[in-house]
C-alpha cells in the first residue's frame, strides 16, 4: 500500500488551478448572495402589501370600498406598513 502511495505524483500546476477555481467559486457565491438577499427583501414587501391591499379590499366589498391591486399600491403599502395603507387610502379618496 505504502509503494501505490509513493509512486503517486501531483503537478503543481493541477494545484494552482484546483485552489484558483475553489477561490473563483467562493467569490461567485459571494457576490451572487446579496442581489439574492436583496430580492428576497423585495418579495417580502411586495407579499406583506399585497395581502394587506386583498385584505382591505375583502373588506370593502361590504362597504363599496376597492383599491386597485397594482404594484405602485401594494409597493406603497408593503414598503411603509400602516402608514402606506392611510396614505393610499387617503389618495384614494382625494383622487375620486
Amino acid at each position: 500500500m505504502s509503494d501505490i502511495l509513493s509512486s503517486i505524483t501531483v503537478d503543481p500546476q493541477l494545484i494552482i488551478t484546483f485552489i484558483g477555481g475553489i477561490v473563483i467559486v467562493y467569490l461567485a457565491v459571494r457576490y451572487l448572495a446579496l442581489p439574492l438577499k436583496i430580492l428576497g427583501k423585495v418579495g417580502i414587501v411586495l407579499a406583506r402589501g399585497a395581502a394587506a391591499v386583498l385584505l382591505i379590499n375583502a373588506a370593502g366589498q361590504f362597504f363599496n370600498y376597492i383599491i386597485p391591486f397594482n404594484v405602485a399600491n401594494i409597493l406603497i403599502t408593503g414598503g411603509l406598513g400602516w402608514p402606506g395603507l392611510v396614505a393610499v387610502i387617503a389618495i384614494r379618496q382625494l383622487l375620486s
